[in-house]
């Protein structure tokens, strides 16, 4: 819950440069930052994007396992 916090999300945005999914984080942003297109990508190029949900078991521990051997190598 640490992470969940206000503070902690301003300094980890801050230190790291995450982006922050913290409403609260993120009112505070620079509009520089907020419209910068990298760390909060407009709509239109989240809907050309694509995200695997729901995926079977076997396709998660297939994706798991090949990211471990490109860690191991």
């Amino acid at each position: 819950n640490f992470m969940c916090s206000k503070a902690a999300g301003l300094a980890n945005t801050a230190m790291v440069g995450y982006s922050t999914p913290l409403k609260s984080v993120y009112e505070t942003l620079d509009d520089s930052i907020k419209n910068d297109g990298i760390s909060y990508p407009s709509d239109d190029i989240r809907s050309r994007c694509e995200t695997f949900q729901g995926l079977p078991k076997e396709t998660r521990e297939y994706y798991d396992s090949m990211w471990n051997e490109l860690l191991m190598n």
